[in-house]
């Protein structure tokens, strides 16, 4: 994780090997053409993956899941005709600190 502040402005990117997440307020434009110029960006503006996790924004809120992954697990075990079972957890759970 790095982080940069001048004034009132922040930076903060967390970086593994080849996956990166930029949190900013208004250093985004400087942040994300610095690093144009050395390095091949694909669409830094809404993340979709980072690590192998779905990530999922919204005016709701943030969500995180591993459905494609559960469903890759599914194939490659051939059990897709297998009968889904109920999860432990409900849908609606709200997780707090």
């Amino acid at each position: 994780m790095y982080t940069k502040t001048h004034e009132d402005k922040i930076l903060i990117v967390c970086l593994y090997v080849d996956d990166f997440i930029s949190i900013v307020n208004i250093m985004l434009e400087y942040f994300e053409e610095e690093m144009k110029i050395e390095f091949y960006i694909t669409d830094p503006s809404v993340m979709k993956y980072f690590l192998g996790i779905e990530i999922q924004q919204s005016t709701n809120g943030i969500f995180v899941g591993q459905q494609k992954h559960a469903i890759d697990i599914i194939q490659k075990f051939r059990m897709t005709n297998c009968k889904p079972d109920d999860t432990q957890i409900s849908q609606d759970t709200k997780m707090r600190k």
